[in-house]
């Protein structure tokens, strides 16, 4: 390789170096960030999710991200942004979000084993106070009485940790057979659980839990 040869390839990196910096110079710094659409969720839960900042550049995969962080919540059915200039240097971040109704009710009747009438009603809400908890409670009336409870924050602190607490108690009739008989026991089930899951990046999280139960 001659020397003209070395210089003009040297050159050739320089110009497209300059341009990749020319090129970061020239995006937009954000002025302001929009949230548009909200109705029970509270701004300060979205915010956690979006991970672009004002004063920095706009960054085309960051805000995608920020996107995908936002729809995969339950509360969110769709969200979209647009980007909207303020000056030659500056831009406003505007996001639009349709929500999703959160509050699921449930609700289920059967008979018992001594044809007695049993029921649950429970009650889910995956945006509890307009903040992403999720919270739930149910009754269970099985002969014997038996209750649950369910919260969690999947987004404590940052949109990378969160965790769930969930406690039981149940008590039903439970029937023993065999060839010539038939005979019925009490059996009390009490547990309660604790998940934590932390977030390694978008497509890995990792999972931790531990529990007690006690059955007589």
């Amino acid at each position: 390789m001659t020397f003209i040869q070395k210089t003009k390839g040297t050159l050739l990196l320089l110009c497209l170096f300059g341009w990749m910096l020319s090129a970061q110079d020239t995006a937009p710094i954000i002025s302001e960030i929009k949230v548009e659409g909200l109705k029970k969720s509270e701004r300060s839960f979205i915010d956690i999710l979006i991970h672009s900042k004002v004063g920095k550049a706009i960054d085309s995969s960051l805000v995608q991200a920020d996107i995908l962080r936002l729809i995969r919540e339950p509360a969110v059915s769709h969200a979209t942004y647009e980007i909207i200039q303020v000056d030659e240097k500056q831009a406003a971040l505007v996001f639009h979000i349709e929500e999703n109704f959160t509050l699921i009710p449930a609700v289920d009747l059967w008979t018992t084993v001594e044809d007695q009438f049993a029921f649950h009603l429970g009650v889910n809400d995956y945006n509890f106070l307009g903040r992403g908890y999720t919270a739930g409670f149910f009754y269970r009336k099985n002969i014997y009485s038996g209750y649950g409870f369910l919260f969690g924050n999947p987004n404590f602190i940052t949109s990378k940790f969160g965790y769930k607490i969930i406690g039981q108690h149940n008590k039903t009739l439970e029937p023993i057979r065999d060839e010539f008989n038939e005979s019925f026991y009490d059996y009390i089930n009490n547990s309660l659980e604790f998940l934590m899951d932390y977030e390694l990046d978008l497509k890995n999280k990792v999972s931790l839990g531990f529990g007690m139960i006690s059955e007589k």
